[in-house]
């Protein structure tokens, strides 16, 4: 008889925890094998709706997941399109991929599409992901800090270890902090990265350079990019607000506003004049639609548009 969701949902709790019984243990192991090598191609609903469940919860797995060398061999043999002990599983727009060294995993968990994803890191750190964003970090770890890469926007709440400070590495910076809540913003094809502290207290610091800034609640480091400068500025309640559907501008440049807008919604952007307005643009959306999104922040910075199809033309 197959397993209802709700029993499925429990049991994954139950690994996590370490409270399985070994056949509960193997039987998870079991299940993260086969969809580890399938594609969807389970033919009753009820096994669609375990997989969809397994899938969902598969971001947290590594926290406990030991998988043998023997085993990990057998999968590759099945998969000979994998190059070396490599698994890639996509799940509801994401790409989660684990590659094998000789001593540990690497864990890379990637938006691929418009969606947001919370993940629960080994340690009990919790993260939402943003949009067209990319976390990276190792599993066992025997590092003195726990340390994981950030490509886009995260919403980290630290799990507090007084031994190992937790660290964000991110377009040239690091965060570091030993239990704190704070969001990061690092888009790669943007000039600023941002770190805005909701609770606890964080050290900012830009790689190769002397500067850094230790964040109060409520402050934010921006450091530009471009001009190798850093300043600290008050920041609004609503700065994690897009994890609970919201889309949030903070403190974004006018111009990287539009363009990211603009990148979420498939528009192809044409500037038709040189000068790309650089003004910081503070916004937070509910329910408008990406065009009254548009039509609101060039109203406000008295920008002109035309926006047909999927161009969008900037005067």
């Amino acid at each position: 008889m197959e397993q209802s969701p709700q029993p499925i949902n429990d049991l994954l709790q139950k690994y996590l925890q370490g409270a399985c019984t070994p056949a509960e243990e193997k039987m998870v192991d079991e299940w993260y094998d086969q969809l580890a090598i399938t594609s969807g191609t389970f033919t009753d609903e009820q096994s669609r709706l375990k997989e969809a469940y397994l899938r969902e919860r598969l971001p947290a797995l590594p926290a406990r997941l030991r998988v043998s060398r023997k085993r990990i061999l057998a999968r590759v043999s099945i998969a000979a399109a994998l190059t070396g002990i490599l698994v890639t599983t996509s799940i509801y727009g994401y790409r989660y991929l684990r590659s094998r060294t000789e001593k540990n995993y690497t864990w890379q968990l990637a938006s691929t599409n418009n969606q947001q994803k919370k993940i629960l890191l080994p340690d009990g750190t919790e993260v939402w992901l943003n949009r067209f964003s990319q976390l990276e970090w190792q599993e066992p770890s025997t590092d003195s800090i726990r340390l994981v890469k950030l490509q886009g926007e995260a919403l980290f709440r630290v799990s507090t270890h007084p031994t190992r400070p937790f660290v964000v590495q991110a377009a040239g910076t690091r965060t570091i902090v030993l239990g704190t809540a704070f969001n990061v913003e690092a888009y790669t094809d943007e000039k600023q990265v941002k770190v805005a502290l909701l609770s606890g207290k964080v050290r900012f610091h830009p790689a190769d350079t002397v500067a850094d800034a230790l964040l109060q609640p409520g402050k934010m480091a921006i450091w530009s990019k471009e001009l190798n400068s850093m300043q600290v500025t008050n920041v609004s309640d609503n700065v994690s607000a897009w994890t609970t559907g919201f889309t949030v501008f903070n403190e974004v440049p006018l111009s990287e506003a539009i363009e990211r807008l603009a990148k979420r919604n498939n528009w192809q952007v044409i500037w038709k004049n040189k000068n790309r307005p650089q003004t910081p643009v503070s916004a937070t959306f509910a329910r408008e639609t990406p065009a009254q999104m548009l039509a609101g922040i060039t109203f406000i910075h008295q920008l002109k548009y035309r926006l047909q199809g999927n161009t969008l033309v900037i005067y």
